[in-house]
């Protein structure tokens, strides 16, 4: 009997250990610019996407700036396609909102996308929106999902107001085929969709200038990166919420 509990012991901790040496978490806080990060090219069916758009790093956030632009969109992105379950985190501040006269969608955009994929000529992935329409309140109104050219749109759980000025986080989550998110913990997202399935994380921009800060990936085949550098907090937005330690 001991040596059946003994080893039914050292199955549970060889098992664990596995799980632990499988699993990393990569974490960014952009006090200069990320390595490893590529702007995509391409296309995702109608979706097209922006090169004229700005990413840069400056006292110790990543500043993305976008506009004139019509119906297209910028995508940094980061991660590829072993990556299949993961946590992805990011804090985010909304600076100013542009608007293009004359384009036929007038809308001001923020995406933050999971299994992102590039290969040549394609934008694959899904993503949450925050964003504006012609000048109204910032929500989280819509996601979507691109795969091979095809694109379609995923049902929102709540239209979740977010102020311009106030940090604010982001958390997705992939496990297996369902994909979850929340704004400020509180869930926008849950949904099951079998394409792509895989691929890195994703920061998307149109006609917004918009910060982002404290990034953390954390899963399966996520590479260790970043650990000993602690989140920093930041002013508290007006009903209470602070970026604080993951």
């Amino acid at each position: 009997m001991r040596r059946a509990r003994l080893l039914l012991l050292f199955v549970s901790v060889w098992i664990t250990c596995v799980g632990v040496v499988n699993a990393g978490t990569y974490r960014e806080n952009f006090d200069e610019h990320p390595d490893g990060w590529t702007l995509y090219k391409g296309n995702a069916g109608s979706w097209f996407v922006d090169e004229t758009a700005e990413w840069d790093t400056d006292d110790g956030v990543l500043i993305a700036r976008s506009n004139n632009v019509c119906q297209s969109a910028s995508t940094f992105a980061f991660g590829d396609e072993s990556w299949v379950q993961y946590e992805f985190r990011v804090d985010f501040l909304i600076e100013e909102t542009h608007f293009l006269a004359g384009c036929k969608f007038r809308t001001s955009q923020i995406g933050f996308g999971v299994h992102f994929s590039n290969p040549p000529g394609l934008v694959n992935g899904v993503v949450l929106n925050v964003e504006t329409d012609d000048g109204a309140a910032w929500n989280v109104a819509s996601a979507e999902w691109f795969h091979n050219r095809n694109e379609g749109l995923l049902d929102v759980l709540n239209i979740v107001t977010v102020d311009p000025g106030a940090w604010h986080r982001l958390r997705l989550t992939t496990d297996g085929n369902r994909y979850e998110g929340w704004i400020d913990d509180e869930l926008v997202l849950d949904t099951v969709q079998t394409t792509p399935g895989v691929g890195g994380v994703a920061l998307r921009i149109r006609n917004v200038e918009a910060r982002f800060d404290n990034l953390r990936i954390s899963g399966e085949a996520i590479p260790d990166a970043g650990l000993s550098a602690a989140p920093r907090g930041k002013l508290p937005i007006s009903w209470g919420f602070v970026k604080t330690s993951f």
